[in-house]
């Protein structure tokens, strides 16, 4: 109970002392009859009833100011907790961004050690007669690979397939190719296919680049979206 109830009660009782001290003091108020005697009462307590109904509307007045500070501080503590819930969010958010980095990380990653280091050469070594010899050396200095298939892209070479079923990580391989007719002195191309280390299909391009001027052969590789040709 709060102090305004308090006033009302304390405000009451003298209320009701002065009148009884009033009652008492006059002789009167004995000889009256009882409608006079209700009519009297009533008149007495009239005001004390105004009074307390004015007192009644400061109380609801006070309780609804309480009502909204409480409301404002529930709004308030209601925005906090969404800001909380904001951040909270973002932080989930960013943590799980951080696990897909970090899951993309380790997917390329273990695509890139599975993939090889290829390294191609290219030359002749012999002519005899009316065929020419010629050296393909391949090494892997990457992941192991298998399913190896070397096609070379030139007219005079277009039968040329030359396959492989496993070549592992720092191992190579010369090999012999032979040609009729003359060397060949321009540029051509060709394709590696093969199974890289997680066993999906993969190829390169190579391009043989002739020197006129040393009479060799430079080999560039290059990776390509994959063929299906074979």
């Amino acid at each position: 109970m709060n102090r305004l109830f308090w006033f009302g009660v304390f405000f009451s009782v003298l209320y009701l002392i002065c009148g009884l001290w009033w009652a008492v003091s006059i002789d009167a108020f004995t000889d009256l009859r009882p409608n006079e005697l209700g009519d009297t009462l009533a008149g007495f307590f009239g005001p004390l009833a105004v009074f307390w109904l004015i007192l009644g509307f400061f109380q609801q007045g006070a309780e609804l100011r309480n009502s909204v500070a409480t409301l404002k501080l529930q709004a308030e503590e209601l925005a906090k907790s969404v800001e909380q819930q904001k951040e909270m969010a973002l932080v989930a958010r960013e943590a799980l961004e951080h696990e897909r980095e970090a899951l993309n990380a380790q997917r390329r990653e273990h695509h890139h050690s599975a993939q090889p280091k290829l390294s191609v050469n290219f030359w002749p070594y012999r002519q005899d007669g009316w065929k020419a010899y010629y050296k393909l050396g391949i090494k892997n200095f990457g992941a192991r690979i298998s399913d190896l298939r070397i096609n070379l892209r030139h007219p005079e070479l277009s039968d040329k397939v030359i396959s492989l079923a496993v070549l592992e990580s720092g191992a190579g391989e010369d090999l012999d190719i032979g040609k009729p007719g003359g060397r060949i002195a321009e540029n051509f191309n060709g394709v590696i296919h093969f199974r890289d280390g997680n066993g999906n299909e993969q190829q390169e391009v190579m391009e043989f680049l002739y020197d006129e001027e040393k009479r060799l052969y430079r080999v560039q590789l290059a990776k390509r979206p994959l063929e299906r040709s074979w």
